[in-house]
């Protein structure tokens, strides 16, 4: 069920709803600063922030102004949240971090700033994937590199036991491997 889905349920009261959640999202899905995160708007982010709206709002999905801002590929608006103390590390329902989310867009960009600004490169989704497996997947050389060198853990395994090793070699990824052998 989507997001929005779940903040119909919430909102017509045909899902119970405990409090935390309600503080979560309150009657809508999404916060006035997770829009402008999503419309990639920083003057008006910083001015919801000025006003004193939580950073780390999340909704039912764990949806977060610094997830929308990663998934925009919005770079000045991520940083605007990180020095206003966005949780680097948050984790949506399936787990999944914005660093996650930055390796799956691709965008080397904002891994690298979420790393500056202390990302857990060891983190797993509910599927026991980590950061490093969604790179070498993509085949991101670069991304793969920063993840490295930051102390990502090549031997980590994901649900299906598959080692980063093998995941490279799978895809036939030959600098991949390299990289990884080397590490």
């Amino acid at each position: 069920m989507g997001e929005k889905s779940d903040c119909r349920e919430i909102s017509c009261g045909n899902t119970k709803v405990t409090e935390t959640e309600r503080k979560l999202v309150g009657l809508s899905c999404r916060t006035k600063l997770m829009d402008a995160c999503i419309d990639g708007n920083l003057g008006l982010t910083q001015r919801r922030l000025d006003s004193g709206a939580d950073v780390n709002s999340q909704t039912v999905s764990g949806m977060c102004a610094l997830i929308y801002a990663v998934e925009g590929n919005y770079p000045e608006i991520v940083s605007l949240l990180l020095r206003s103390y966005a949780n680097v590390n948050v984790k949506d329902y399936l787990n999944l971090t914005p660093l996650m989310y930055a390796v799956c867009r691709r965008a080397i960009n904002m891994v690298k700033i979420l790393l500056d600004a202390g990302a857990d490169v060891n983190s797993r989704d509910t599927s026991n994937t980590t950061a490093l497996i969604y790179a070498i997947r993509f085949g991101t050389v670069d991304i793969v590199r920063a993840l490295v060198d930051a102390g990502a853990d090549v031997a980590t395994k994901d649900k299906s036991d598959k080692t980063t090793l093998m995941h490279a070699r799978d895809r036939g990824n030959t600098e991949i491997v390299r990289l990884l052998e080397n590490s």
